[in-house]
């Protein structure tokens, strides 16, 4: 339920090359639908944003000072705290080592999952968090306790957007993303790569010959050339799949011809 957006998502799926992948898309209201509005919707890669709430989720378990304050139970005496710190702890060892079998514990401890501006915002169910510590604690029961019925994780990110798909970048030390390698992205780079060597060991005469035999327009053979002139760490970056989430194949060639400082290019490709 995105505050950057006027609409709620939900689940969806699609089907490419026999795999399935799924996603949240957003949702049109009520009137939209009446009125046969059919703009293009955002969608969220489910492994994604799932990934991240199951992080967020985890760390909050497993922090002592978060945990405690999240329960908001009163007048907690040492052996309840120290009972909390435990319980949390082995369930945070547990989701790590386990994380794929746990949807349903965190679909039952998160209330909701907002989009804001350079935030994803976790709202998590009090008296649900109480219930997964309760079996150690001997701390008052749900009903009694304190505060709001929520507690709120924020996790820092920034939206970019990839065509209609929702992609983020988190920030602060310690939350960088894992390489994902852009099949697409690197094919094209590649390509220009190889194309730019034919021309210069006589193997191509020409565009043309080039084109011919890929069966392309000159042009497209044109706009792939100039990435065999991509500074050397831009390329390293692409083909280890540490390229900026909005990069994608049809951007890199859209922004040809790049610029031939390679700072110039870092900063037009936002790698810098």
């Amino acid at each position: 339920s995105p505050d950057a957006a006027p609409h709620p998502f939900t689940p969806s799926h699609a089907v490419k090359g026999g795999k399935r992948y799924r996603y949240y898309v957003q949702r049109l209201g009520r009137d939209e639908r009446e009125r046969g509005r059919k703009p293009r919707l955002k969608r969220i890669p489910a492994a994604e944003i799932e990934g991240l709430v199951v992080d967020a989720v985890v760390g909050l378990l497993a922090s002592p000072t978060d945990l405690i304050a999240a329960l908001a139970v009163p007048d907690l005496s040492a052996d309840q705290a120290s009972g909390i710190v435990q319980a949390g702890t082995d369930v945070a060892e547990h989701m790590r080592s386990e994380a794929a079998q746990h949807h349903g514990l965190v679909r039952s401890l998160v209330s909701r999952v907002v989009l804001a501006d350079g935030a994803i915002r976790i709202e998590v169910h009090r008296a649900a968090l109480r219930l997964v510590i309760e079996p150690v604690t001997g701390a008052p029961a749900p009903s009694v306790l304190d505060g709001a019925a929520t507690h709120d994780l924020t996790v820092h990110a920034k939206i970019r957007l990839r065509g209609n798909e929702m992609r983020f970048v988190i920030e602060g030390p310690g939350k960088q993303k894992p390489p994902e390698p852009d099949a697409s992205l690197i094919r094209v780079v590649v390509q220009g790569h190889d194309w730019f060597r034919r021309l210069l060991t006589g193997q191509a005469k020409t565009l043309r010959d080039i084109a011919h035999a890929e069966g392309v327009t000159d042009r497209y053979v044109r706009r792939l050339i100039d990435l065999a002139f991509l500074a050397p760490d831009i390329t390293a970056a692409i083909l280890d799949g540490r390229q900026p989430v909005d990069l994608t194949a049809e951007r890199i060639t859209d922004l040809v011809p790049l610029p031939d400082r390679w700072a110039d290019q870092r900063r037009a490709l936002g790698f810098g």
